[in-house]
């Protein structure tokens, strides 16, 4: 059993498929699943369901699983380190974003990548539940998501900034005056809106609440692309944090509202799980981040 070992078993996790984990670790099928059975064995336990092909991982599995992802974490960490105190920060971090700050989460990275060219940024996106499940579960390192008062004791966080919300309303949709829009007029207009598992949704539906009345999606998506494609056919209307309304820009023969009655304002900012010692690529992402975005 070494490290590899568990590298391997992460990577069986995310792709749960044999030869896609091996291509992914740059080895043969054979050799993979050899050095699978060498780790069943070194532990005295079945770690996956074989079939014809990979099924899932036994109970005793997830828990080698939930360990292996430990110890790599630590690992990773040992190796920051060092080339920390070497001057030239190295290694890969792994940022999970909710949908809405991909924008910001680009240009962060690349930020962060002109600041220490030795580091690796992946920015894979996910819901606000699915950041802190993924951070409980050392699958991601930091991430970029809404900071509320329910934040669990056991993370950290950073604020950044503070979102607002736009209505994008095509004019064959419908023509209100210039200037801000309120939530209750919203709420008549056909909706393309995101799906009610993510927390946009959920802050969205809670906005139309707050204003007495509730909002129907007529297409529903996990992007915010496929909400702006609907609209831009001049067909649907949709609700944006403002900043991601500013970065793609509001269609022609579309016109935006800020939405007020309520005015919602919702906390953006880094949140990571409070370990020691803390992983150094996540301490300095989030000082580049507060430099250049926080207050």
């Amino acid at each position: 059993m070494n490290l590899r070992d568990f590298r391997l078993l992460i990577a069986l996790s995310d792709h749960r498929h044999f030869a896609r984990a091996a291509e992914a670790c740059h080895i043969s099928q054979p050799a993979f699943s050899a050095r699978l059975r060498g780790l069943e064995h070194a532990l005295g336990v079945r770690i996956v369901e074989r079939g014809a092909r990979f099924e899932c991982f036994t109970p005793e599995g997830e828990r080698v699983l939930d360990w292996g992802r430990r110890i790599m974490a630590l690992a990773d960490g040992l190796l920051q380190d060092i080339s920390a105190a070497r001057g030239a920060l190295q290694g890969q971090l792994r940022l999970a974003v909710v949908p809405s700050q991909l924008p910001m989460a680009g240009e962060l990275a690349a930020m962060m990548k002109e600041r220490h060219p030795g580091v690796e940024v992946l920015i894979s996106s996910r819901t606000s539940k699915a950041i802190d499940l993924a951070l409980d579960h050392y699958e991601c390192d930091i991430g970029l998501t809404y900071i509320d008062a329910e934040r669990p004791p056991a993370q950290r966080h950073w604020l950044l900034c503070e979102e607002r919300y736009v209505a994008i309303v095509p004019h064959d949709v419908a023509r209100f005056p210039e200037g801000p829009l309120a939530w209750s007029d919203a709420a008549g207009l056909p909706l393309a809106l995101l799906n009610p598992e993510m927390q946009n949704r959920r802050i969205i539906d809670d906005a139309f609440r707050q204003a007495g009345t509730k909002a129907r999606a007529d297409i529903v998506s996990d992007t915010f692309a496929a909400l702006l494609g609907a609209v831009r056919q001049g067909r649907v209307a949709t609700i944006l944090p403002a900043s991601h309304a500013a970065f793609f820009g509001t269609p022609e023969k579309a016109a935006r509202h800020d939405l007020i009655e309520p005015e919602l304002i919702k906390s953006i900012g880094l949140v990571s799980p409070r370990r020691d010692p803390e992983m150094p690529l996540v301490a300095a992402f989030a000082a580049l981040a507060v430099e250049r975005l926080g207050a």
